[in-house]
């Protein structure tokens, strides 16, 4: 419904605006980041070889990369009716698909500081548990979905229902 889908959004924007934060830090935009726990153990984790790493592969800082997620996860959450979940069941396939690898991601990164970086990053963690709490709330729209075209192959144990349900149209048969 669209209460929990506006929570999902509203719940997004903070470590969206971490993220950024963050990832001015590391374009040198900013001189340091605030770390009310970890303190300068924050920079070792934004400027740690890990970060490095992804941000030679895919050529933009680590913590943009995660803002730019979760950016499509407040987009993806407000677009569609409350129906979506059945009338255009690849749109919240598209959702899952920014928000629980988002998350992966978030859980891997965090692991990473504890045994290759060996160092906490407050700002990281912090955007990790939103990350966790953004899947478990997405999860009943897209089980729905999910549950929607597995009843479509169901009746018709074919792919092409199964691809016309996913893009909204009507299934007859």
């Amino acid at each position: 419904g669209w209460r929990r889908r506006a929570l999902i959004a509203v719940l997004a924007v903070p470590p969206a605006v971490m993220s950024i934060y963050m990832g001015l830090y590391q374009i040198r935009a900013i001189e340091s980041v605030w770390d009310p726990v970890f303190g300068a153990q924050t920079l070792a984790v934004l400027d740690s070889n890990v970060s490095h790493a992804i941000r030679d592969l895919f050529r933009i800082p680590d913590a943009f990369l995660g803002a730019m997620i979760y950016i499509a996860d407040i987009v993806l959450a407000v677009v569609g009716s409350q129906q979506r979940w059945y009338q255009k069941p690849w749109l919240v396939i598209l959702f899952a698909l920014a928000i629980v690898p988002g998350a992966v991601v978030s859980l891997f990164l965090v692991v990473m500081q504890a045994t290759v970086v060996q160092a906490w990053c407050f700002l990281c963690l912090l955007t990790a548990l939103f990350s966790v709490i953004l899947v478990i709330l997405a999860y009943p729209e897209v089980r729905a979905s999910i549950g929607y075209l597995g009843s479509v192959w169901a009746r018709f144990h074919a792919a092409m229902p199964v691809w016309k349900a996913a893009w909204g149209h009507e299934i007859h048969g």
